[in-house]
């Protein structure tokens, strides 16, 4: 492997290994929290030496892919993967709706709606950028920030009492 920087390649290399695992496991996965126990059956005889050359001595297993979506859908198959995807989707549609005013939260000023909605739908947003190189959503600090904010967005979505910002 001819990458100079640690981090690219190691990615890489999970992500290649990861998508041989999801692709084997198809439509139910290894079971949630077994990817990194799963994923060394599935690196090729090329992947295994490029693994040992890159990671030297050190004793260090891939836990994670690196990747939310290639490792939700190596735990949990297409189906999990899938539901993850309609389930940040939905989120963002929800938040999306709420900056253009539609639904019952008319008893919040818009302005205020809007920010919140906005707000929402850049955390969303933000996450699932960083899932494509990370694994934040299985991070409790990260995941429950973002379930929260979200989670104020849908509520200022709901009928309630009116309030209003003071100036």
């Amino acid at each position: 492997l001819d990458q100079p920087d640690y981090s690219t390649a190691m990615r890489l290399l999970i992500w290649r290994d990861g998508w041989r695992l999801a692709r084997a496991q198809g439509w139910f996965g290894v079971g949630p929290g077994n990817w990194g126990t799963q994923l060394p059956a599935y690196r090729t005889s090329v992947s295994h030496r490029d693994w040992r050359a890159l990671i030297y001595a050190r004793e260090n297993q891939a836990y994670h892919a690196h990747q939310e979506f290639i490792e939700e859908y190596g735990e949990t198959g297409l189906v999990g993967a899938l539901l993850l995807v309609l389930l940040l989707s939905t989120a963002g549609v929800t938040c999306w709706r709420l900056t253009r005013g539609e639904g019952a939260a008319q008893h919040i000023e818009q302005p205020l709606r809007r920010a919140m909605g906005l707000a929402a739908l850049g955390a969303v947003t933000a996450a699932c950028i960083h899932a494509q190189f990370s694994f934040n959503l299985r991070d409790p600090v990260a995941a429950m920030h973002l379930w929260l904010i979200i989670g104020l967005a849908v509520g200022a979505g709901l009928p309630g009492q009116s309030y209003t910002i003071s100036r």
